[in-house]
């Protein structure tokens, strides 16, 4: 990055001539390898297609010396890595057709480096876009804790994790994350903590000025974000080329094609679902 700081990334491609560039941008307190199985079939699916994945700045393997997972120097900074990892993967693919895949917070990502450099993205994948969160924001108690430490103490951790509904602690999706090693696990300094609601509010707003084509990829069993959302999203794209897919009975992790789980509870055929939609999409544009 700008600052010195170098992000982990990863990469899946095939090999011979490539097409298209695709860069994956995961949910929140996740890493790089939740695009590990869409790495691992999309170039193969759809020859000529690389595909990058980046762990944001705080979380995975790029954590700042000094900090905790989940923990950041800067939000701001957070923010601005974004931006330098679309220009760093357009300019080592020069003249390649350049889309982004967000998953959960990775859409609002996604939408909005679509909404303020329009000619660098072809196209935009989203999935489980926060539009109407289940997981809260944990109420007044959170909320002034957050504020507080913030001002005296930027640098402490908060389990959020604690003020979520019981639905959602006990949810398949969580206990996912909680078995992941590189997640963050639900633990967020107040820094960054007190960065992720306005960034949240900015999705519809992000939306409304993206004109490049998408495809919304939403489960209707997700017990983080509700279904309801990606409707909402669909309607509010500016774009005429939008489509939305639901996948019956999947979860955040759309049958675990986008893990952290290492052992699905679905079998292959239903992963295959997720693969195909989103290949067959792609092969058209």
């Amino acid at each position: 990055m700008s600052d010195g700081f170098e992000l982990f990334y990863r990469r899946w491609e095939t090999g011979g001539d490539v097409e298209r560039i695709i860069l994956g941008l995961n949910g929140i307190g996740s890493h790089s390898g939740a695009f590990r199985l869409m790495g691992e079939h999309l170039p193969v699916m759809v020859p000529g297609t690389r595909l990058y994945g980046t762990d944001r700045r705080g979380f995975g393997n790029s954590v700042e010396s000094g900090f905790q997972r989940g923990g950041v120097s800067s939000f701001k900074r957070y923010l601005a890595d974004v931006d330098e990892t679309v220009q760093f993967t357009r300019q080592e693919n020069p003249g390649k057709k350049f889309y982004l895949f967000g998953k959960s917070e990775g859409t609002i990502h996604a939408l909005r480096v679509a909404a303020s450099h329009p000619e660098s993205v072809d196209g935009l994948i989203l999935a489980a876009s926060p539009v109407i969160p289940k997981v809260n924001a944990g109420g007044a108690g959170l909320i002034a804790r957050v504020v507080l430490l913030r001002v005296f103490s930027p640098e402490s951790m908060i389990d959020t994790l604690r003020y979520q509904p019981k639905a959602v602690r006990e949810s398949n999706e969580i206990s996912s994350v909680m078995e992941d090693p590189l997640s963050s696990k639900m633990m967020f300094s107040a820094r960054f903590a007190i960065g992720v609601p306005s960034l949240f509010r900015s999705i519809l707003k992000y939306a409304a000025q993206v004109r490049a084509p998408a495809l919304i990829l939403q489960g209707d069993a997700d017990n983080t974000v509700a279904t309801e959302g990606a409707s909402r999203l669909l309607e509010t794209l500016a774009s005429t080329d939008k489509a939305l897919k639901i996948f019956k009975n999947a979860d955040h992790n759309f049958y675990d094609s986008l893990p952290p789980r290492a052992a699905s509870r679905y079998d292959d055929a239903m992963r295959n679902q997720v693969y195909e939609v989103v290949s067959d999409w792609l092969r058209t544009r």
